[in-house]
């Protein structure tokens, strides 16, 4: 099958599905079991959006997409393993599913000028917000992470401090804006914003999100919205 425009296929594994529920754990005599930890939810079940798998095996692409390979370990948005809509086909206990890979931009304005109705201009979108965001956030090749526009990879930390107060009590702060180390940025992501591996950009807690790995947590963040860049050289 030739995929068209910017389609690329993923394959999610039942033993990816399976690791939502459950995890092999050692007992004291070396012999392996597995523990089950959750029930899969049905489909109108709260839960569906808390029970998600991040990577995914890239099975087809559009020949328009040069810089993804057949066989890459995609890193997903948590969404589409839950989107129904998505699936492709079912190969066994594997589902595939499409998305596209590149996120595209609004080309012009659009303003809904003021009225009877609406007595001030409302700006519905400008030239560069986003139309429609990938959901293909990179791929992992070669134990190498190549970041999608306009997803920037992040060092994971905690952002909850100890702090001590005047009366010297300890205490916890959940800090709102920090710093994080920049892992992996894609090429457009360098060049537009000089947002580089190994320089710390300032964040606000509200535009990172979590993206969990098999063996990794990694902090994940648009590059619109970084608020700053410090330099490795500066420490």
């Amino acid at each position: 099958m030739k995929l068209l425009k910017d389609k690329v296929f993923i394959r999610i594994t039942k033993n990816s599905r399976d690791g939502i529920f459950s995890k092999e754990i050692t007992r004291d005599d070396g012999s392996t079991v597995r523990l089950w930890t959750n029930v899969e939810a049905m489909e109108n079940d709260d839960r569906r959006a808390t029970l998600f798998v991040q990577t995914g095996i890239v099975e087809a692409v559009a020949d328009n997409i040069v810089d993804i390979n057949v066989g890459d370990t995609a890193i997903i948005d948590y969404k589409l393993s839950n989107m129904d809509d998505h699936i492709v086909y079912k190969d066994g206990d594997d589902i595939i599913y499409w998305l596209d890979a590149k996120t595209t931009y609004h080309q012009e304005d659009l303003i809904a000028y003021a009225s009877r109705r609406s007595p001030r201009d409302q700006v519905a979108y400008l030239k560069g917000d986003y139309d429609t965001l990938s959901m293909l956030l990179g791929v992992i090749r070669d134990n190498r992470i190549f970041p999608r526009e306009p997803y920037v990879f992040l060092e994971h930390e905690s952002n909850v401090v100890a702090k001590v107060g005047k009366a010297g009590i300890l205490y916890t702060e959940t800090l709102s804006h920090y710093q994080r180390k920049v892992l992996a940025s894609p090429r457009e992501s360098q060049e537009k914003y000089g947002i580089n591996p190994g320089n710390s950009l300032l964040v606000h807690d509200y535009d990172v999100f979590m993206v969990k790995l098999e063996n990794r947590q990694l902090e994940c963040i648009c590059d619109a919205d970084a608020m700053g860049e410090f330099m490795s050289s500066l420490g």
